[in-house]
C-alpha cells in the first residue's frame, strides 16, 4: 500500500484544508474521475492494469537522487523532498499519468525494469463507494478508500501532469515539483516525506519537534496554469451551474447544470473545509448535497427554517470537529440555526440558536479562526452581533450587540485569518467598516474607520446604489497573511454599473494599509454582484450578476503605475446566479 511516512523528525499535526470550487488550480480535473481510468482505455494502450506486470509500459526512474528515489519536492522548497523509501524505487507512468513506488528496480543492457509498483489515477472517498460500479472494483489503478482512511488525497505533480493518489481520516491536495526551485522559509525547519509501504496518516502539513512554526505542504501559488472548477448557485429554478475556469487561456466554460432538490434556486452555496459537501440554502430549508468525484452533487438530506423564517439566506460552516453548519434566515427577529452533521457533512438536526433581539434581521455571519465566536451583519437591525459558541455543550451566549450609524445596515461580514479584525460591509452607505477585535474575549470594537465604494462626489447614493459583498482573499495554506480585501456595491438599475474595490491588508497586522482601486463592473450585478476570491491564487476572484445574467472571473494586476482589475472571463447563464464558491 501507499502512503506517507514522515521521519522521525517529524510529529503529527492535525489541519483541515481550508480553503467554493478550488484548492489550486491542477490539471488533475481534466482527466480525474473513474471515466478515465476504465479497462477500456487501458486495452487500448496494449497494457492490462496488473501493477506488478508492465510489459509495455514506459517508467522513467528520477535520475535526480537514486540514492533516496525521490520523486519530487514539496512546493519546490529544496529542503522538503517527497521520495519512495531507500528500498524502493520512484516512477513515473507517463502512459497514465501517475507517480509511484515500486518495490525493487534492475538494470540490464542499459535498460530500467520495474517490479511490485503501485500506480493509482483515481480515487473513490469511502462514503461515494456505492458509486463504484463492477468495473471500477476490478480496476486495481483506482484508489478505494475504506472506513479506516476514508478520504482521498493527492500529490500533483504539476509541472509534468502526473499525480499520486491515496488514502487518509482527511484528504488533501498537495503540490509536488520535479526539481526545487526556492529554499525553505527561515522560520521553518526541514524534513523528508517519504512515500512508502505502510499507511500512515498523511498530514496536510507537519512540524518538527521544538519547531517555531509548521513546514507548509501547499501554497496555493499558480504554476504553469491548469483548469480551476467553482460552483455558482441561483435565485430561481432548479438548477447549479458547475463552471471551469483555464487561467492559461482566461476561457470559462459551463461544464454541468447540476438539477438539485428544489425548484426555489439556490440563493446561497456554501461549500464545507473538507470540500466533502455543499450546503445550500433554499426557501423554507437548508440542504446537503455530497460532492462526487467526478465534481457532480448528490442530494443528501435537508432541516427546515423555524416557524415563520422561511427565508433561508445564507450559511457558514465551522472549520474543525464536529463540523456544525449555520444557517441564518433573513427575515426579522428570526435566530440563526446551527444544524449538526454526520461523520460524511450530512445535515441532521438542529442542536442550537444564536438569537437576537425582536428587531434583527440578519444577512450574513462569520466565524472566528477558532471557531468559538460567532459574529452576525444585522441588516434589519442596523447593528453587529457577536456571539461565543462552545460546541462541547452547544451553549450560545450574547455578548454584545454593536448599533452602527443610522444608514449603514451591515449586510455581510468577514473575519480576518488572524482574528484580530472584522470588516463589515454597509448595504445602504455603500461602506467597508472596519471592526477591532480582542482575540481572548471576541469583543469587537468600531474604529471609526471606513471606505467608500462608490466614487467621491455621489449624492443620494443609497437611491442608486446598495453594496454586497466583502471578502478576504485566499492566502496559502497554513498562511494568516492573506494580500487582498474584496468589496463590492450593485447598482439598482440595470446597465448602469456597480463597483469592486480591493484593500491592501498588512501582512503582520492584517489591518487595511490602502484602498487599492475602486473599478467599474461590467454592469449592475443585479441583486449580486457577488465577489468571491480564488483557492488557486490571490490575483483573481469571481463576480455573479444577476441582472444580466453572467459570472465573470477578473485578475488583479499589480503593474507599475498602480494595482487595478478587469475582467478576463465572462460567461452568459440561463438565469440569474447568485454566489459562487470554488473547489
Amino acid at each position: 500500500m501507499f502512503g506517507v511516512i514522515l521521519s522521525s523528525n517529524f510529529h503529527p499535526l492535525k489541519c483541515l484544508i481550508i480553503s467554493f470550487l478550488c484548492i489550486e488550480c491542477t490539471y488533475s480535473l481534466l482527466w480525474d474521475g473513474p471515466a478515465a481510468t476504465s479497462n477500456g482505455q487501458f486495452k487500448a494502450l496494449e497494457w492490462t492494469p496488473k501493477p506488478t506486470e508492465l510489459p509495455s509500459l514506459e517508467l522513467i526512474k528520477r535520475k535526480d537522487d537514486p540514492a533516496t528515489s525521490v520523486c519530487g519536492y514539496i512546493n519546490a522548497i529544496s529542503s522538503a523532498p517527497l521520495a519512495c523509501p531507500s528500498a524502493s524505487a520512484c516512477a513515473f507512468n507517463t502512459a497514465a499519468s501517475a507517480v509511484g513506488c515500486c518495490a525493487s528496480s534492475t538494470v540490464q543492457s542499459g535498460v530500467v525494469s520495474y517490479a511490485g509498483c503501485n500506480f493509482f489515477t483515481a480515487c473513490y472517498d469511502y462514503g461515494m463507494m456505492g458509486s463504484c460500479d463492477a468495473a471500477c472494483q476490478k480496476n486495481s489503478m483506482i484508489r478505494k478508500c475504506t472506513a479506516d482512511n476514508p478520504s482521498c488525497y493527492k500529490w500533483d505533480f504539476k509541472d509534468v501532469g502526473h499525480r499520486y493518489y491515496g488514502c487518509t481520516t482527511s484528504g488533501f491536495t498537495s503540490s509536488v515539483n520535479l526539481h526545487p526551485t526556492s529554499s525553505q522559509d527561515p522560520q521553518f525547519a526541514s524534513g523528508t516525506a517519504f512515500i512508502g509501504a505502510s499507511m500512515v496518516d498523511p498530514l496536510l502539513y507537519a512540524t518538527i519537534a521544538q519547531n517555531s512554526g509548521p513546514l507548509p505542504l501547499e501554497t496555493g501559488v499558480v504554476g504553469s496554469g491548469g483548469v480551476c472548477t467553482f460552483f455558482a448557485g441561483s435565485f430561481s429554478g432548479s438548477t447549479i451551474y458547475g463552471l471551469e475556469f483555464d487561467n492559461t487561456t482566461s476561457s470559462l466554460t459551463l461544464v454541468k447544470n447540476i438539477t438539485i432538490n428544489t425548484t426555489s434556486g439556490s440563493k446561497w452555496i456554501h461549500m464545507d473545509s473538507r470540500k466533502k459537501n455543499l450546503y445550500v440554502a433554499t426557501a423554507g430549508s437548508f440542504q446537503s448535497y455530497a460532492i462526487t468525484p467526478d465534481l457532480n452533487l448528490t442530494y443528501q438530506s435537508n432541516v427546515s427554517t423555524s416557524v415563520g423564517c422561511n427565508n433561508a439566506n445564507f450559511i457558514t460552516s465551522s472549520t474543525m470537529g464536529p463540523y456544525e453548519v449555520f444557517g441564518t434566515s433573513y427575515n426579522v427577529s428570526c435566530a440563526t440555526q446551527v444544524l449538526s452533521v454526520d461523520e460524511g457533512g450530512k445535515l441532521v438536526s438542529e442542536v442550537a440558536n444564536v438569537t437576537y433581539d425582536s428587531s434583527a434581521g440578519v444577512h450574513g455571519s462569520d466565524l472566528s479562526p477558532d471557531n468559538q465566536f460567532f459574529y452576525s451583519a444585522d441588516d434589519s437591525g442596523n447593528g453587529v452581533w457577536s456571539h461565543s459558541y462552545d460546541p462541547a455543550t452547544g451553549n450560545v451566549t450574547e455578548l454584545q450587540h454593536l448599533k452602527a450609524a443610522n444608514g449603514s445596515d451591515p449586510r455581510h461580514l468577514t473575519v480576518h485569518p488572524n482574528g484580530n479584525w472584522v470588516y463589515v460591509v454597509y448595504e445602504a452607505s455603500s461602506e467597508v467598516a472596519v471592526y477591532a477585535r480582542n482575540t481572548s474575549t471576541g469583543l469587537l470594537t468600531f474604529t471609526n474607520e471606513t471606505y467608500s465604494l462608490l466614487p467621491a462626489g455621489y449624492t443620494n447614493a443609497t437611491l442608486s446604489y446598495w453594496a454586497d459583498e466583502v471578502r478576504i482573499s485566499s492566502p496559502p495554506i497554513n498562511s494568516t497573511s492573506p494580500k487582498y480585501l474584496l468589496a463590492s456595491t450593485r447598482s439598482r438599475t440595470v446597465g448602469i454599473p456597480g463597483y469592486v474595490s480591493a484593500f491592501s491588508l498588512d501582512a503582520i497586522t492584517g489591518g487595511i494599509t490602502e484602498q487599492l482601486f475602486l473599478t467599474p463592473t461590467t454592469d449592475s450585478g443585479g441583486f449580486a454582484n457577488a465577489v468571491e476570491p480564488a483557492a488557486f491564487s490571490e490575483q483573481f476572484f469571481a463576480i455573479t450578476d444577476s441582472g444580466s445574467n453572467f459570472v465573470e472571473v477578473w485578475e488583479i494586476d499589480e503593474g507599475e503605475n498602480g494595482t487595478s482589475a478587469s475582467a478576463v472571463a465572462h460567461l452568459g447563464l440561463g438565469s440569474g446566479p447568485a454566489n459562487v464558491k470554488w473547489y
